[in-house]
Formats: structure tokens, C-alpha cells, sequence
């Protein structure tokens, strides 16, 4: 019910199909994944209509066994998701799950592309795929200018499992970037007087880029 009450989108985060999501995912104290309790969930949020987006971290996993942002956006139409982000893994290149080579990275930009292609192919035909990439994009050819990259503390605030507040859930358990806490349901910023004073003191945290890549691209000559 509070879902209802505060209309609130619940982000699944799913990684994939089983083989993906199970290995990337797994339960702290067993060896099998998270992916069949998620499925459990789903149902759960459908039967009780919630709505819900999902959100995706795209890995070398993914690389290796030859799944495509595409191949994501086919596997979640099962689902009616109200968006579906997918997300590069943000992690060390010493990492097993990180990119390392830049062929890696220009792969999956270009696999990025392909799922905006997709989406874009799809709604030419009727067919609505709920990408997050293409509604962004959407929204910057519809907009007429702003001063925001991101949602970031604006439309977007995030509440971490011990009620700790941020503006954005790439930032949760960073503590340099906690904006407040809620210990429950009555402290739940209801007001958007109240979020955006929230938002108004993200905005005032400075953000470290902790590692940036630059990938050089060919234009062609107009």
C-alpha cells in the first residue's frame, strides 16, 4: 500500500537471463543466484499493479557470451516494465566484470546503438520498446534547454535498505553523498517541498569522477 500511497516506480535490477543474472548476482550465503526470487517478485508487483522499471549493469559477462543490449531489451518484453535502463559496468579495468581493451569498449558503444536503432525500428512499426537510452534522447530533441545532465536529485532520489537518502542510486552507501535518512513510512517525503530541499543539498555535494574513458570515433565528412 505505501507504494501506492507515495507513487513509487520500483527499479528491479536484473541482469539478464539466469546464467547471467545468477552469476553476477548471488544470494551472500548460498551458492545459487537471485534471479528465480526476482521473477517471484515481479509477479508479485503485476498482480498488485506497481509499477516498476528495470535496470540492467552490462558486463564483459555479457561480452563473452555473446548477449547484446538487443538481445536484454527481447529477453525484458516479457515483462511490462515501465523503462528498461541498461547500464556499462562502472568498475576498475582490472576487473573481471570491467572492460579492458578498447575493443571491448567499442563494441559495446556499439551495441548501444543498436539497441537505439532497435527501439527506434520497433516504434516506426507501433511496437513501444521502453528503453531508457531512446527516451532520453527523445526528450533532448523535445526539450527547449536545460541546465541538468541527469535527474540526479531532482526527479530522482534514492533510498537506501537502511533508509538512508541520496540522490541517485549510483551513489548509495558513498556516505559523501547521503542528503538525509527516513526510519519510516510517516518520515517519507510525501511534499515535493520536502524532496527538493533534498535535492537542493545534492546539488551542493561535489561529484568525484572517480575513472572516465574517452573512445575516439571516425565521423564521416557531410
Amino acid at each position: 500500500e505505501a507504494f501506492k500511497e507515495f507513487e513509487i516506480t520500483v527499479t528491479v535490477s536484473i541482469n539478464g537471463p539466469d546464467y547471467i543474472h545468477d552469476k553476477q548476482r548471488p544470494k551472500k550465503k548460498a551458492p545459487t543466484g537471485t534471479h528465480a526470487i526476482i521473477l517471484e517478485n515481479l509477479a508479485r508487483l503485476e498482480i498488485a499493479k506497481i509499477p516498476y522499471d528495470f535496470e540492467a549493469t552490462y558486463t564483459r559477462l555479457h561480452l563473452q557470451n555473446n548477449v547484446t543490449f538487443v538481445d536484454l531489451l527481447e529477453y525484458f518484453s516479457k515483462w511490462k516494465p515501465n523503462r528498461i535502463d541498461i547500464t556499462s559496468v562502472s568498475v576498475s579495468e582490472k576487473s573481471e566484470l570491467g572492460f579492458s581493451t578498447e575493443d571491448e569498449q567499442r563494441l559495446v558503444v556499439k551495441y548501444q546503438l543498436e539497441a537505439l536503432n532497435y527501439a527506434l525500428d520497433r516504434l516506426s512499426k507501433g511496437h513501444v520498446v521502453p528503453y531508457g537510452y531512446l527516451s532520453e534522447v527523445i526528450g533532448l530533441l523535445k526539450s527547449e534547454g536545460s541546465d541538468r545532465y541527469c535527474p540526479a536529485g531532482d526527479s530522482n532520489l534514492a533510498i537506501a535498505s537502511d533508509g538512508e537518502v541520496y540522490g541517485c542510486h549510483m551513489f548509495t552507501n558513498k556516505k559523501q553523498y547521503r542528503v538525509g535518512e527516513f526510519t519510516n513510512s510517516q518520515s517519507f517525503p510525501k511534499v515535493r517541498d520536502t524532496r527538493s530541499s533534498l535535492g537542493r543539498k545534492f546539488e551542493t555535494i561535489p561529484i568525484v569522477v572517480e575513472s572516465s574513458t574517452v573512445i575516439p570515433f571516425q565521423t564521416k565528412s557531410m
